[in-house]
């Protein structure tokens, strides 16, 4: 049986970041509206985007409406697929839950003629790729494991619905790592999709990998409230980066990383990216630049010039080669009123796991990226809610080929679901994982 969460937590490094962040606010109100727009420019990592991703006219208020697409070019359809569009599309800002944004994304179709009802389709939440607008998916190729990923969903029948986020190759920031951002930006994809495209079947399954994991799970959790007419047949999560801050019963289980201090330079390349996205999200007249020591002050240039998983992975580089660690980031406590802000909308967390609709969860044991120990404690937030939870933990397996060797029993799953099946949960066999162990010796990612 599963041990109830009372919270998830956090390795003890990040908690250490988060008291540990910036000093008081300063402002660019000062400046004129053309250098504070500039400022800002540079601030949230935009620009250097073809343009197809400069939309300069009106946001339409209604949001999930195709504002512009093209063909993808060769080099950035995948294989699987018989064609494929780059779009942009409105959504909601997830950080005021008001403002029409733009967002950009990408729609792939498998090859041959639609079944009837059209293509049921895979929304894919995509993992950590930056926070600069060059990092966007829908204008690189994607990794060799998300490559064979969607195109064995290709091969089984299924078009792709993928979205960028708010903020990743359109105006303004990503707030990184946060919910409401993320599942807007996904459901608004799904939405714009099915009102242009005919041969989409309204049977979607929102799957998402990393932060990905997050952007389904936020999806599913906001898709009745903000886009009912979105029909979610379940969700598909790996890698889980996610937490709950609802209480429960019983204590949660310890997260306990390997011994290795390149975690914790990989901790401090994720935190600057958090902060780098989410305070121009949340203030856009706070610049922590001048906060920052001399020593991790290049960190933030590199958070808007570099893809820290691909493009050579800079940031990664930087961080690792001068041993910087979480708390070095920024000296000094961080004001009251906007650490508070931050902590509303930062740090992965739900206020609720209760899901609609069943939830397939894939888990390497191996993973010391979102240590396992974390997954088992939303799991069981997920379970203890009345979510119907499919879990699968798989021995040697790590944070990325988790997902690959995980796909099998989620194309069953979801073959279940398509056929209008009962999905049955397995929460009453939940258990601990343990600690993490050490990857199997050949994986391919």
């Amino acid at each position: 049986m599963f041990r109830f969460v009372r919270y998830l937590p956090l390795p003890a490094t990040w908690l250490l970041a988060i008291a540990l962040i910036l000093c008081p606010l300063t402002s660019l109100a000062g400046e004129s509206q053309d250098e504070a727009r500039s400022v800002l420019r540079t601030l949230v990592g935009d620009g250097g985007m073809p343009a197809f991703y400069d939309f300069d006219k009106p946001v339409p208020p209604s949001p999930g409406t195709l504002l512009r697409q093209e063909p993808l070019e060769p080099e950035y359809l995948l294989q699987n697929a018989e064609s494929g569009k780059r779009v942009l599309y409105s959504s909601t800002d997830g950080i005021d839950g008001v403002t029409p944004v733009v967002v950009s994304g990408a729609v792939m179709f498998p090859r041959g003629e639609p079944p009837q009802g059209g293509w049921p389709v895979v929304a894919w939440a995509h993992g950590t790729v930056g926070v600069a607008d060059i990092c966007a998916p829908s204008v690189n190729r994607r990794s060799l494991r998300d490559r064979d990923y969607l195109n064995a969903y290709l091969a089984a029948g299924y078009a792709i619905v993928a979205s960028d986020y708010q903020g990743l190759g359109t105006v303004g920031p990503h707030p990184y790592m946060t919910m409401r951002p993320v599942g807007y930006s996904v459901l608004d994809n799904v939405r714009a999709a099915l009102k242009t495209y005919p041969q989409l079947a309204n049977k979607i399954f929102l799957i998402g990998h990393s932060q990905g994991s997050q952007a389904a799970i936020s999806a599913a959790v906001e898709a009745l409230g903000y886009a009912p007419e979105v029909n979610v047949l379940g969700t598909v999560a790996t890698g889980l980066a996610a937490s709950i801050i609802e209480d429960h019963p019983a204590p949660a289980v310890a997260a306990v990383w390997p011994v290795q201090k390149e975690g914790d330079y990989i901790g401090s390349a994720v935190m600057m990216m958090q902060y780098a996205g989410t305070y121009p999200a949340i203030d856009p007249h706070f610049d922590y630049r001048p906060f920052m020591s001399p020593r991790t002050a290049p960190l933030f240039e590199l958070t808007q010039t570099s893809c820290p998983f691909y493009m050579g992975n800079e940031l990664a580089k930087y961080v690792n080669s001068h041993e910087i660690r979480i708390p070095e980031v920024f000296p000094g406590p961080l004001p009251t009123e906007l650490r508070q802000r931050l902590e509303k909308h930062m740090y992965f967390s739900f206020e609720q796991a209760r899901i609609s609709q069943p939830v397939f969860t894939g888990s390497g044991l191996a993973d010391s990226l979102a240590p396992v120990a974390n997954h088992y404690n939303f799991i069981s937030a997920m379970c203890y809610q009345g979510t119907t939870v499919d879990w699968h933990y798989y021995d040697g397996e790590s944070h990325s080929s988790a997902v690959i060797r995980s796909q099998p029993d989620a194309l069953a799953f979801m073959e279940k679901l398509l056929n209008g099946e009962r999905v049955e949960s397995n929460c009453a066999n939940l258990r601990e994982p343990g600690p993490i162990q050490t990857t199997k010796p050949g994986l391919p990612y």
